[in-house]
């Protein structure tokens, strides 16, 4: 029962230093690297609808982008709504990996409704710092004592910080497939 409460104890007094960290460390909106959504359009062969979006590295170093995720407004705040799929546009490259300057990429986005916004963890490619933040992420994560909707809170702990795009929403209506488009033929007169 007393190691029960400490764990518990020491589970509110770890997320209460992650929330006053990652507050101090200021807003998103000042990371050098953005993303802004172009257009929302339909995959017709798939029948899904996929968000183009730009992501702006303005840092020195290339950008590993691990996992997407969408996430909904309920009215006072945003929650996982779920994971979504990346895809650049430039295939010839790796997918994971965005490069200094300007890439654009497709996400997977739900079918109708909103508002949404696309939240991606960002990682510098650069040389692997320990520090004590990162050491108290990963203890924490690796005891389980962050709770599962603090995924932000973690990745600016372990030096990840979250790209986050502007609310969006996707119209009502089933989204255009395939068989909405006309079948044109072409046959010659002789």
């Amino acid at each position: 029962m007393k190691i029960k409460r400490r764990m518990l104890v020491f589970g509110g007094i770890a997320t209460a230093i992650a929330c006053g960290v990652v507050l101090s460390t200021g807003r998103v909106d000042s990371s050098p690297v953005k993303i802004t959504l172009l257009s929302i359009t339909n995959d017709a062969t798939s029948g899904s609808t996929r968000g183009v979006f730009e992501l702006d590295n303005g840092l020195k170093t290339p950008v590993m982008i691990s996992t997407a995720l969408v996430e909904r407004n309920s009215g006072w705040h945003w929650a996982l709504l779920c994971h979504s799929t990346i895809e650049r546009l430039d295939r010839s490259s790796s997918s994971i990996i965005f490069p200094t300057g300007r890439t654009i990429f497709q996400a997977w986005l739900p079918d109708r409704g909103g508002p949404y916004r696309l939240v991606l963890p960002s990682r510098p490619l650069t040389p692997w710092r320990d520090s004590w933040r990162q050491r108290f992420a990963f203890f924490a994560s690796y005891h389980n004592l962050m709770p599962d909707w603090a995924y932000k809170a973690r990745w600016q702990l372990e030096g990840h910080p979250a790209l986050i795009s502007s609310p969006f929403r996707v119209s009502d209506g089933r989204p255009v497939r395939k068989e909405d488009f006309p079948v044109v033929s072409l046959s010659s007169h002789n």
